[in-house]
């Protein structure tokens, strides 16, 4: 009950921004981006993001059986619904989207500096969401690192897939993310990654940024 009145809420929230001629248009120069122009276009992208970390996750799971088996779904379900949930924290989110756009590869020194901080940050509050839920939930050590192995292989796959994250990313092309099936170092996290990427399109069919705001405004429009 809680969660849902939770999405009604955020659901509310976007709206009245989206809806706005403003969006909260804050932060970095966004105008001339293809995706990201506002605030209220962040938090489509990072809540999209999230929604397709745990389709690719249920569906990398439910492909190993074998490795798996000792997992139950609900309890991974319940573990991916919580990925990334630092930037469904509003001051988080603002913090984050201050440096859309931008690479700290490129970054003069003291931003780069601000941005660590944000960063660190974020990884603080979602490590103690991780922890809180182990508490939680009895596992053993090998369940814990098969857990965090199913979102870390959707998280990276959809990273390297989503536009939007090379929008973010890449730095109008003067950085080249990596496809998840490159970066991951394991050969069975690669293997199951390439996999993910070829069937990437009918996994998230619906789930993409792109789709998502032109349905949140369709909904929008219905309710106001």
């Amino acid at each position: 009950m809680m969660q849902r009145l939770g999405s009604i809420l955020l659901t509310f929230a976007l709206c009245s921004t989206l809806l706005s001629s403003f969006g909260y248009a804050f932060g970095p120069s966004t105008e001339e981006n293809r995706y990201v122009k506002t605030f209220s276009d962040f938090k489509i992208y990072v809540e999209s993001h999230r929604l397709r970390v745990r389709e690719l996750g249920i569906t990398h799971y439910k492909l190993h059986p074998d490795r798996y088996k000792d997992l139950p779904q609900k309890t991974v379900e319940k573990y991916l619904a919580l990925h990334d949930r630092s930037k469904q924290e509003e001051s988080n989110a603002r913090a984050l989207y201050a440096y859309y756009g931008r690479n700290q590869k490129f970054m003069p020194e003291q931003l780069r500096e601000s941005f660590v901080k944000v960063i660190n940050h974020i990884n603080t509050y979602d490590s103690k969401v991780a922890e809180k839920f182990v508490s939680e939930n009895p596992l053993t050590g090998s369940q814990i690192e098969r857990l965090f192995e199913i979102e870390k292989i959707a998280d990276l796959v959809d990273r390297g897939m989503d536009p939007v994250a090379r929008e973010d990313f890449e730095e109008g092309g003067r950085y080249t993310m990596k496809l998840g099936s490159e970066f991951l170092l394991h050969e069975f996290s690669k293997g199951a990654a390439r996999h993910l990427e070829k069937i990437y399109s009918e996994l998230t069919k619906g789930q993409s940024f792109v789709e998502r705001k032109n349905a949140l405004a369709s909904m929008c429009r219905g309710m106001f």
